[in-house]
């Protein structure tokens, strides 16, 4: 029974080896498919080229002379790969200019989502900042109004702040009467005078 474990445990780890080995053929048989079809592909492509510049020399040429420079062209080009390598260049590099261009546009639509955006909360925070500080000034007039007030009431009563800042700290009722019978005296005679006058 041993014996037969240990040979049923080679025989598994020879077809483990087999079958990775067939995995990896697999594999590469694979890439190369895939290598022959890019090549069929380019192949294809020059085909179509060809055909192209073909159709194009047939159309363009009335004549013999004609004919007979378009046939000199497609040999310089296709047989001598004179021009050929030219034209891939160029239209490699047409191509990667339309990428470019592609890119570019929409980095510039992106900016200009960015700018919008931005520009609208910068608009937003500063007309939020506006509210607030017309609230402010507001608070600052009132409390400069009620300071010209208290000044004036201080002027006419005859008090030192000193006298009306002890007067509230203590809490003398008296003082306050006082106050407030002398700045009516003192209005009632600006308003003799006035009146006089």
């Amino acid at each position: 029974m041993n014996s037969e474990f240990k040979h049923f445990t080679r025989v598994n780890a020879n077809l483990a080896l087999i079958v990775e080995d067939l995995r990896l053929r697999q594999l590469g048989l694979i890439n190369e498919v895939e290598k022959l079809k890019n090549h069929l592909r380019e192949q294809n492509e020059e085909i179509h080229r060809f055909q192209v510049d073909l159709q194009e020399m047939l159309l363009t040429s009335t004549n013999d002379k004609k004919l007979k420079a378009g046939i000199i062209g497609l040999h310089k080009r296709w047989v001598l790969n004179e021009d050929r390598e030219t034209n891939r260049l160029e239209k490699g590099s047409i191509e990667e200019h339309k990428a470019n261009q592609n890119h570019f546009e929409t980095a510039n639509q992106q900016l200009k989502q960015k700018i919008r955006t931005s520009s609208k909360n910068h608009n937003e925070k500063n007309t939020r900042i506006l509210k607030d500080n017309v609230k402010l000034i507001q608070q600052i007039n009132d409390l400069k109004k009620e300071c010209h007030e208290m000044s004036q009431l201080i002027k006419e009563t005859g008090f030192t702040l000193e006298e009306l800042r002890a007067a509230s700290a203590v809490g003398a009722p008296g003082t306050r009467k006082a106050a407030r019978a002398k700045s009516a005296r003192v209005g009632s005679q600006i308003d003799n005078q006035m009146a006089d006058l």
